[in-house]
């Protein structure tokens, strides 16, 4: 698992840090204003920089794929991304990586 999908999911994957300190949905939006939320997400670009450059991925392996969805189920993790404050690619990310971690156990 890379850096940046460890951090991410730390804190923002499903009982992370952010959860935890501001359980309600409005908490967690008002926190997405703020400029702690904003450094933490120039943290985790770097860290998405650094893992980019290291020799982990496969040489075919791009980093980006295409994945058809039902037309409700794309709606329902757009509005869940919104609710959490976070990019629909940042909550993608952060399941396939929670269930990834989960089958690795």
């Amino acid at each position: 698992m890379s850096d940046s999908i460890d951090f991410h999911n730390a804190l923002f994957g499903i009982g992370g840090r952010v959860t935890a300190l501001f359980p309600t949905q409005a908490e967690r939006v008002q926190f997405g204003k703020t400029e702690e939320h904003r450094q933490i997400l120039a943290l985790l670009e770097q860290l998405q920089d650094d893992d980019a450059e290291s020799p982990e991925p496969l040489p075919d392996a791009s980093g980006r794929f295409v994945l058809r969805l039902p037309r409700s189920m794309h709606a329902a993790m757009m509005a869940e991304a919104r609710a959490e404050g976070i990019s629909l690619n940042q909550l993608c990310v952060a399941k396939l990586a929670t269930q990834l971690r989960a089958n690795l156990r």
